[in-house]
């Protein structure tokens, strides 16, 4: 690792704890502050929130197509299948959240006192665009990038070409947009909302709700995690203790810098002591990434059932479709804390039925946890590395017995 690259990942980590640092400030700063700088920072903050609302759809755009229309010719089909798993998956574990989380739902989980009759109020009101949503980004997307591949054949057109150049450059531009503009406003969006519940609610039961809702999900992380790792003891047959000796370099770097990117190669040094195929591990680590999201779709879907009250609240048509159009989604969930929560918030307000203060409490409780969320995610993504490896055995003998 070069010096450069290790003072841009130094520099990464200061910038996702400055986060916590001043989300804990707030807590005792709060009851300093003047009521209508209160009503600022929070009319600034619900800014941020619906501005963000409205971009990422545009990003999941250019981030779907710029991801098909990248793969080179001889490995379209082995990630074609990396897809077809990881959104295989992702439904698996949202199906998995959103049974746990109700079997944890209890009817006092978030019943808090309001004890401020002030509430505060946007100084002036703000609407949303809503040119698109998170659904019609991603067929947006996902059109673009089969349309630019089956264009690709056709040489006596130079259309394919200026396609894919618009697709790059905008896919650049996304890249842009979310790392000197997105990214830096995050702490100005939590503050905001933090500020708004502190005011409004009593401290004490804040952190007693915090506190319950943060053992729920890390229950549901762990629970599915044991799973996962009994699963690749049995295929791998490698010993429990190997495994776990091989996780903790990644899961303690993925906690302490937040981030799956910068924890990238510590996995994949990890993948290499309890898998044998390396050629599997390289396209797959890089793959999942941002997309293998398991852990945090458990987590994020205890926490939507908790926050909305709902207890088997929907029927299991609406569970396979809802956790369906999710882990679709989660394929252009970004690098940012959180990203996917930003890109799911229109489909969860409208299955679970939250409201837009419920969906701004949700945003900063994922911020918050996402120290455990990238663990939990990093780690299994080490722990899929054999099970996938198993899944594309059995895909091949299919593909020989169909031809």
């Amino acid at each position: 690792m070069s010096v450069i690259t290790l003072l841009r990942n130094i520099q990464k980590i200061i910038s996702n704890l400055f986060i916590f640092f001043l989300i804990f400030a707030v807590f005792f700063l709060e009851p300093h502050i003047n009521l209508y700088y209160k009503n600022l920072i929070y009319t600034t903050s619900l800014c941020i929130k619906i501005i963000i609302m409205d971009i990422m759809p545009f990003i999941i755009i250019f981030f779907i197509a710029s991801a098909l229309i990248n793969i080179k010719n001889k490995a379209i089909e082995c990630f074609i299948v990396v897809i077809i798993f990881i959104i295989l998956s992702n439904f698996i574990s949202i199906i998995f959240g959103y049974v746990f989380g109700n079997i944890l739902y209890s009817d006092e989980a978030i019943h808090i006192q309001n004890h401020n009759i002030q509430s505060l109020k946007p100084l002036f009101e703000i609407n949303s665009l809503k040119l698109i949503n998170s659904i019609e980004g991603l067929a947006i997307g996902l059109l673009l990038g089969i349309c630019s591949i089956a264009l690709k054949g056709k040489k006596e057109s130079s259309f394919p070409i200026a396609l894919d150049i618009f697709i790059e450059k905008c896919n650049n531009i996304a890249i842009i947009v979310i790392k000197y503009f997105i990214t830096p406003l995050i702490p100005i969006l939590v503050i905001g909302i933090m500020i708004k519940f502190l005011h409004e609610y009593n401290v004490q039961n804040v952190f007693n709700m915090y506190k319950t809702i943060f053992i729920a999900m890390l229950c549901g992380q762990i629970t599915y995690l044991i799973l996962l790792l009994a699963l690749n003891v049995t295929i791998s047959k490698i010993s429990i203790l190997k495994i776990l000796n091989a996780l903790m370099p990644a899961i303690t770097t993925a906690f302490s810098s937040m981030s799956s990117i910068i924890t990238m190669p510590i996995t994949l040094s990890c993948c290499n002591k309890i898998a044998k195929n390396s050629k599997i591990i390289k396209l797959f680590i890089p793959a999942t990434v941002n997309m293998h999201l398991v852990s945090s779709a458990i987590s994020f879907n205890v926490l939507c059932i908790i926050l909305s009250n709902c207890q088997n609240c929907l029927s299991v048509q609406d569970v396979v479709l809802y956790a369906l159009q999710l882990s679709l989604l989660m394929l252009g969930a970004t690098g940012i804390s959180g990203g996917f929560v930003f890109i799911a918030i229109p489909l969860i307000s409208t299955v679970f039925g939250l409201d837009s203060q419920i969906t701004s409490l949700l945003i900063v409780l994922i911020i918050i946890f996402d120290p455990f969320d990238t663990a939990a995610n990093v780690s299994a993504n080490i722990l899929m590395v054999n099970i996938f490896e198993k899944f594309y055995i059995i895909y091949n003998r299919l593909k020989k017995r169909i031809i």
